[in-house]
């Protein structure tokens, strides 16, 4: 493991100074506010905040906005699977399994640095006008339910599966989870196929799956996007048997 860990850590350390990183959290930024302007513009509209956690619901639950978040998680990727002369010094000091464990925990761990970046971005933007309770916000839940700003601010949501189940603060964490869960897939995805063969034929067969994700669209296929809150599958049933409970409950108290 303490090799694994040194791997990892010597990895970590060609962040400094890289433009590639550099660049792949700017467009992580950009992502992330790229809605945010008419988002706030909305909820001063309105004449309420929003609720702290809920653009970074927003920006998960949204296909154009994940799809260039996750664009900038594989630029991060890029140089996969990380062969440089320099990297090869390592790979003397440990066995080359565990120079693959070390490598995937970088992956891992970069997508969660990269998220949890993301969800801070959006945290400090809206800091001013926002609150941190664990309830939805008026904004927008009349954003979400009644599709309120979809013609005059430009932007849509469409949570109404889990809205009325899920708190923000789980939801948000779902995002998260989700967010980690299909980068860390597609990033270990890329490197153990660039490890076994080109760079070309790695981000080719990505560059296919993702496709195949995006011309999914709405539809809730197998292989559709999976950091997606409302085409996620195994956060339906969560959330259709947290929204039971929840009936049988109010059933019982009547």
């Amino acid at each position: 493991m303490k090799q694994c860990l040194s791997v990892m850590r010597w990895q970590f350390g060609t962040w400094l100074g890289s433009a590639r990183t550099i660049t792949a959290f700017l467009v992580c930024a950009a992502a992330s506010l790229l809605d945010s302007v008419n988002l706030m513009k909305f909820a001063r509209a309105s004449g309420d905040p929003l609720n702290i956690f809920e653009p970074f619901i927003y920006n998960s639950s949204t296909l154009h906005i994940a799809t260039l978040m996750f664009l900038g998680l594989m630029l991060l990727f890029a140089d996969a699977p990380f062969t440089e002369q320099s990297a090869m010094y390592s790979l003397v000091r440990c066995s080359r399994v565990q120079w693959v464990v070390g490598k995937l925990m970088y992956i891992l761990l970069s997508c969660a640095v990269y998220y949890i970046f993301s969800l801070a971005v959006t945290v400090i933007f809206f800091s001013p006008n926002a609150f941190a309770g664990n309830v939805w916000s008026a904004p927008f839940y009349e954003l979400v339910m009644r599709d309120a700003a979809a013609s005059s601010y430009h932007i849509t949501v469409d949570p109404k599966l889990f809205m009325p189940a899920v708190t923000p603060y789980l939801a948000a964490f779902y995002a998260l989870a989700l967010n980690l869960g299909y980068g860390f897939f597609c990033g270990s995805l890329l490197f153990l196929i660039n490890l076994s063969g080109s760079r070309v034929l790695g981000f080719a067969v990505l560059s296919g799956y993702e496709n195949n994700n995006l011309r999914a669209g709405k539809e809730r296929q197998p292989l559709c996007r999976q950091f997606n809150l409302q085409k996620n599958k195994m956060i339906d049933m969560i959330i259709a048997l947290q929204y039971n409970e929840a009936v049988k409950s109010g059933i019982e108290n009547i």
